[in-house]
């Protein structure tokens, strides 16, 4: 009675193609650490008081003091901002993590 082992060679092992599954796998580790990186690091700016100022602060240039080329983000954040009565900070950051999360 012969006996059959499903056993690989040196040459096999070596030249094996990954399955779909750990292709699946790899895919969704390069996507996933990313996007938690950020959903963490926001959280971690939202517990802030008052975040530093240079980490919003472009995001909150505006038209309140002339037109500037840049100031449409700040403007339509201030808007929301007041008519929500959510503060300007805290919406710049959910901003900021829409926007990262999305690209």
């Amino acid at each position: 009675m012969e006996h059959t082992h499903n056993t690989l060679t040196v040459y096999e092992l070596q030249y094996r193609t990954p399955s779909r599954k750990t292709h699946a796998l790899t895919l969704f580790g390069l996507v996933s650490i990313p996007y938690f990186s950020q959903i963490f690091l926001s959280f971690l700016l939202w517990q802030q008081p008052i975040p530093h100022e240079w980490l919003i602060g472009e995001w909150l240039i505006n038209y309140q003091g002339g037109f500037v080329r840049r100031g449409l983000p700040g403007e339509i954040i201030f808007q929301i901002a007041q008519r929500l009565s959510i503060p300007t900070a805290q919406l710049t950051i959910l901003v900021q993590t829409t926007i990262l999360s999305v690209f």
